[in-house]
């Protein structure tokens, strides 16, 4: 919730951005460590703060103090979420990099995760589609294993691990 006073009037608003209680750092009012998008959400708070102040400036310099109101319809959230939303899966684990170096996964892990960024990389490329985490559902998920398992010739036992490694990145991304 972000919270701003100004000549006795108090901003409030919902940030959109949501953590386990002991993920959050009460003295400095952010995401701890712990969280697993720790500097993605931190930077999206660190805008919502410098946005406030920057449009209650704003209203100030032009002689004029402006109502809650006025002032909430300047400020635009963006969560992270929306953002990464629109990046295809590719791209997508550039920020579950930072997701892996917070958990401490094993290096063997982030090879896993890496061998599957490429592998999503080369589908798209082939198959001149960009998938969006928001747009993957079971349809296009079915097409990526029949790819893989027809065109790229994998054994079962490596579609299982790249599903697996799949289903954990697609959960984290909708926790």
């Amino acid at each position: 919730m972000l919270s701003f006073s100004f000549k006795g009037n108090r901003l409030r608003m919902d940030t959109g951005e949501r953590c386990l209680p002991e993920h959050f750092d009460k003295s400095r009012q952010r995401v701890n460590r712990k969280h697993p998008f720790q500097f993605e959400t931190n930077k999206i708070l660190d805008n919502l703060c410098n946005d406030v102040i920057s449009n209650y400036k704003l209203f100030i310099s032009k002689n004029r103090i402006p109502t809650v109101s006025e002032l909430k319809a300047t400020i635009k959230p963006k969560r992270e979420e929306e953002i990464l939303s629109n990046k295809n899966i590719a791209d997508y684990f550039d920020n579950f990099e930072k997701y892996q170096i917070s958990q401490n996964l094993a290096t063997s892990t982030k090879g896993h995760y890496r061998t599957l960024q490429r592998t999503f990389g080369k589908y798209e490329r082939e198959k001149k589609e960009k998938i969006t985490l928001d747009s993957f559902d079971e349809i296009k998920h079915s097409k990526f294993v029949e790819w893989f398992i027809y065109e790229k010739d994998n054994i079962p036992n490596t579609v299982m691990k790249r599903n697996g490694l799949l289903k954990t990145l697609v959960v984290l991304h909708f926790e």
